[in-house]
């Protein structure tokens, strides 16, 4: 299965027509570039029309009109609930579907991509991982390998290829961390899989809303969960040798257990072996109890990879201890961060504890009221200072909760805080956020001017120890890549 894709290719004067009808029965594709030049030959349409339609639209100036997955179906399938309007245009010429059509296809741009293949010279060729990144956010991945292969001196034998990620402050992130040689593909699903670089591995922690319990749960029936066939569509063109894949621990149950079943049938049906298993980072020395699934798949060709490699492949194992030696009060910054953006506001905690009590009447979080009972004598003793529920209070000797990309958002329902000496309550600094994620110190930060993105940015990482320990154990088996 892939997403489907395509466009209806109309002239200049008729594209604010189509695109107020594709919109008015939400056909329309819901990301950002809906409309691009088109420049392809009409004899060579990839669609179900033909013949005289296809000539009818000029050889010049045609614009394409770029459709969401169920418009495709609808428009391919000429749904009579279509309007009456672009069923006559595409009736008598005046646009024509062309399926398989992405925004950044051969035929809607007029000369090659920003980013060249060749200019990556044989340097690049010559290293022995060459490490795809799709939804790639900060690069949490690519910090993983490098740690990873830090240990064995071989991080001259890594290149990141390529880094695919639609958020432009993620970018920003990202390159500011990882140098502005790494091409950023943009949205993967507006290429070709042909225009992606050549890798031989490929890494993703796809979209998990889709399937985090604290999400919407829809996961294939949202277009958000569907963009794990992206990952498909990548590797069956360029058959790395590895995927390394994340997502939330809640997918191996979302849909009791069918949306598993079916991300391992497609993977294996892609010519994979998987393998998957659920880590939490805390046992990696990542101050925070973080648990998500990870998926190791090796190529099945003959070479060592596949079967063999599936079998020789063993998960890592924390050191013994391990869990012990990083606690949050490890990494919260010894003095009390200036500036009141990092302070809960009277209204804030107001809000915060009229929300408790009306849980605690209604008795609507079973879980949440058993964590209330648990011996927290430290934040109990906060409580009664601060009045925020002490089961939202930071234990210092412990690990934080699993940090959200809304953390700064979410602050009325979710979001735990510190309690500084006095009795002052804030939130984490985004360098703390950095931090309970697994990021050192020296991991720029201020990429964009609005220092919550960063914590948003964060929230969404893998935690870079966590995939450098599951690297080493794929290193370990000193594959032929």
């Amino acid at each position: 299965m892939t997403i489907a894709c395509g466009a209806v290719v109309c002239a200049p004067c008729n594209v604010s027509t189509v695109l107020d009808l594709l919109r008015d029965c939400s056909c329309l594709r819901n990301r950002e570039k809906r409309v691009t030049a088109y420049h392809g030959d009409p004899n060579h349409f990839m669609g179900d029309d033909s013949g005289d339609d296809n000539e009818s639209v000029s050889a010049r100036g045609r614009m394409a009109v770029h459709l969401s997955p169920e418009g495709v179906s609808r428009i391919k399938s000429r749904d009579e609930d279509l309007p009456n309007e672009l069923h006559r245009m595409l009736s008598e010429g005046d646009a024509v579907f062309v399926q398989g059509l992405r925004p950044r296809s051969a035929a809607c741009r007029a000369g090659p991509l920003p980013w060249s293949w060749s200019a990556l010279g044989s340097s690049t060729e010559r290293r022995k991982y060459r490490v795809l990144e799709l939804f790639a956010g900060i690069g949490g991945f690519h910090v993983g390998w490098r740690s990873a292969l830090a240990t064995s001196g071989g991080v001259n034998d890594l290149s990141c290829v390529g880094a695919s990620e639609v958020d432009s402050e993620a970018v920003a992130t990202y390159l500011a961390n990882h140098g502005a040689q790494v091409p950023m593909l943009g949205d993967i699903t507006e290429l070709d899989a042909a225009d992606v670089p050549e890798h031989n591995i490929l890494c993703a922690g796809f979209p998990c809303q889709s399937f985090s319990n604290a999400g919407s749960k829809l996961g294939f029936d949202d277009e958000k969960g569907l963009l794990f066939f992206e990952i498909l569509r990548v590797a069956r063109h360029h058959r790395p040798a590895v995927l390394l894949l994340e997502n939330v621990a809640y997918l191996a149950r979302h849909d009791s257990g069918r949306t598993l079943r079916r991300i391992l049938y497609e993977l294996e049906k892609a010519g994979y072996v998987v393998r998957h298993r659920v880590l939490d980072a805390q046992l990696w020395g990542v101050p925070q109890q973080r648990e998500r699934i990870y998926f190791v798949c090796f190529r099945c060709d003959g070479k060592g990879l596949g079967a063999a490699a599936s079998e020789a492949f063993r998960w890592p194992e924390p050191e013994k201890g391990r869990r012990k030696v990083v606690v949050l009060n490890d990494v919260l910054s010894p003095e009390p961060p200036e500036g009141e953006e990092h302070y809960l506001t009277a209204h804030q905690k107001e809000k915060i504890a009229r929300r408790s009590e009306d849980r605690k009447k209604k008795k609507h979080n079973d879980k949440q009221n058993a964590e209330d009972k648990c011996c927290r004598s430290d934040a109990a003793e906060y409580e009664r200072h601060t009045n925020i529920p002490h089961w939202r209070i930071a234990r210092r000797q412990s690990v934080a909760r699993s940090l959200m990309s809304s953390y700064r958002r979410s602050f009325l329902s979710y979001s735990e805080f510190v309690v500084e000496p006095g009795g002052r309550v804030r939130f984490y600094t985004p360098r703390e956020c950095a931090r309970i994620m697994g990021f050192e110190d020296s991991f720029k930060i201020d990429a964009v001017r609005n220092p919550s993105r960063f914590v948003h940015q964060a929230g969404n990482a893998v935690c870079p120890p966590v995939v450098a320990a599951v690297v080493q154990s794929i290193l370990s088996l000193a594959l032929e890549f």
